[in-house]
């Protein structure tokens, strides 16, 4: 998300075309990169049976930022110049991080066992809202980033995986 900020500020700032041009290029990529991990997410916080209606939300989030983006765009444009596009999404993106940095939380880490048979006092006590923001919250060193680089290339063989992906890319490309 801060990239995609960096990026959005550059294009506000460019004069020549091929500055906004690479601006907007690695800007395309950090957005994509910022929505890769909502899947993840609605993996970790719902169970089996919900995840479709929240993927489909999602998904129906996206393309109404597909349809509806360009026409605010275009407002934007009119009546404020082509340079406050990249500014409103600098603003835009600049809210999204701080709102994510305070609500969104790393799911990925090592849990505790759960031995049912001890009493409640016996286990540690649950981190504060405040404590939770540490960057070594929830730290594994066990984790293996190309491990669960693998792991996803693996889903790749799946022709279900393959044919929602293109679906919604070719949608959102469209």
């Amino acid at each position: 998300m801060l990239l995609l900020v960096a990026t959005n500020i550059w294009g506000y700032f460019a004069h020549s075309y091929g500055s906004l041009l690479a601006s907007r290029l690695i800007g395309g990529f950090m957005s994509a990169a910022a929505d890769a991990p909502v899947p993840s997410v609605v993996a970790d916080l719902f169970y089996f049976h919900e995840r479709g209606h929240c993927m489909m939300m999602f998904h129906t989030s996206i393309s109404a930022g597909v349809f509806l983006g360009p026409l605010i765009n275009a407002y934007i444009v009119q009546y404020a110049g082509w340079r406050w596009m990249c500014g409103f999404m600098a603003i835009a993106s600049s809210v999204s991080f701080l709102v994510a940095i305070f609500t969104l939380h790393e799911t990925a880490y090592k849990r505790e066992r759960v031995n049912l048979d001890l009493p409640e006092t016996e286990y540690a006590p649950k981190k504060g809202w405040w404590s939770s923001l540490s960057l070594t919250s929830g730290y594994d060193p066990e984790a293996s980033f190309f491990g669960w680089l693998g792991n996803t290339l693996v889903l790749l063989a799946y022709p279900p995986v393959i044919f929602v992906g293109l679906t919604i890319g070719v949608f959102v490309g469209w």
